[in-house]
């Protein structure tokens, strides 16, 4: 639990670092705004603890880019990066939104926040019955 909540704090620790560099602070000024009575940080410190919760960040947020599309287009394994390029390429020059509504899919189905509801399966089967009685008098 204790190596959870270190995590946690190194990544709020480079977040806000992200934040006072983005803001126009210096290495320096941000070593010198994160560093604590028993933690002091120079700016080498601070740089390398960004770059590394970002390269973290890029990694989470394209393996959930990767998941929710393999649940999106019904994929039997999540595609590789190779294989999103030409399920993005529809979405030309718009691709960052659809990144974006792939990343609120997954939040969606992953962390179920009243979204998406799933039946109980059906038995082996029952599978067609119970299709059968979902569709209307139109077959939909």
């Amino acid at each position: 639990m204790s190596s959870t909540k270190s995590t946690a704090d190194e990544n709020q620790r480079a977040y806000d670092a992200f934040e006072l560099r983005r803001n126009g602070h210096t290495w320096q000024q941000v070593a010198s705004l994160l560093s604590t009575g028993e933690q002091q940080y120079s700016a080498d410190q601070v740089a390398e603890l960004v770059q590394g919760w970002l390269k973290r960040t890029r990694e989470d947020q394209r393996l959930k880019a990767q998941e929710a599309a393999r649940i999106a287009f019904n994929l039997r394994t999540r595609p590789t990066p190779k294989e999103m390029g030409p399920l993005a390429e529809g979405w030309r020059p718009w691709r960052a939104v659809a990144a974006r509504l792939l990343w609120s899919y997954y939040r969606a189905i992953k962390q179920r926040e009243g979204v998406l509801i799933q039946d109980k399966p059906a038995a082996p089967g029952r599978k067609k019955a119970a299709m059968k009685k979902k569709r209307g008098k139109n077959g939909r």
